[in-house]
C-alpha cells in the first residue's frame, strides 16, 4: 500500500527516521571496529614469536628451579620449540605427573612486562619423543626423537 506524504509533520518523521538510520550506521561501524580490534589483538599460542623468547624457567619435582637466560641456550631452545607439532583445542589428561614445567618469557616491548607461557612437559621412555601441553591454550604438542634429547639436556641440565 502506498502512502503519500503531506504536510510538515510527515517530513519531520522522515527526517527523524533518516537521523535514526544514520545513528545506527555510525554505531554499527564503531561496533565492527571494536570487534576487529578485540579479535585482532588477541594473543594465541601461535602468535608468540619465538624470536622474542628471552628466558625459560624450569621447575621439576625434587630439583631446584633452573633459570635459562644465556643467549646461546635460548637460541637452541627457540630452534627446538619451533619443531613442536601442535594440535589445538585438545583437553589433555595424562596418566602421570609431568616431568617438568617450563615457563617461557617473551619480551615484546622493553617498557612492558614480559608475557609468560607455561608448558607441562613429559619425556617418553628412552627419549623417543616428548609431549608438551599448553593448558591455557588447550594445545597438545609433540616433539620427535631427534629433538627430544636436546630439549631434555638443556631443560634438565643433565
Amino acid at each position: 500500500m502506498l502512502t503519500t506524504i503531506r504536510g510538515s509533520s510527515n517530513n519531520e518523521k522522515i527526517s527523524k527516521t533518516a537521523d535514526f538510520m544514520k545513528g545506527i550506521f555510525r554505531y554499527s561501524i564503531l561496533y565492527a571496529f571494536f570487534i576487529l580490534m578485540v579479535v585482532g589483538c588477541s594473543k594465541t599460542e601461535e602468535d608468540y614469536q619465538l624470536n622474542q623468547l628471552t628466558r625459560v624457567d624450569v621447575q621439576a619435582e625434587g630439583v631446584s628451579e633452573i633459570i635459562i637466560s644465556k643467549e646461546r641456550e635460548i637460541k637452541v631452545l627457540r630452534d627446538l620449540f619451533s619443531n613442536i607439532e601442535w594440535e589445538s583445542n585438545v583437553k589433555v589428561d595424562m596418566s602421570r605427573k609431568e616431568d617438568l614445567v617450563a615457563t617461557l618469557f617473551f619480551t615484546y616491548d622493553p617498557n612492558m612486562p614480559e608475557r609468560l607461557l607455561d608448558y607441562a612437559i613429559w619425556f617418553n621412555e628412552s627419549d623417543s619423543s616428548a609431549t608438551i601441553v599448553d593448558r591455557e591454550n588447550q594445545a597438545l604438542g609433540t616433539l620427535q626423537s631427534e629433538w627430544t634429547k636436546g630439549l631434555k639436556d638443556i631443560l634438565m641440565e643433565e
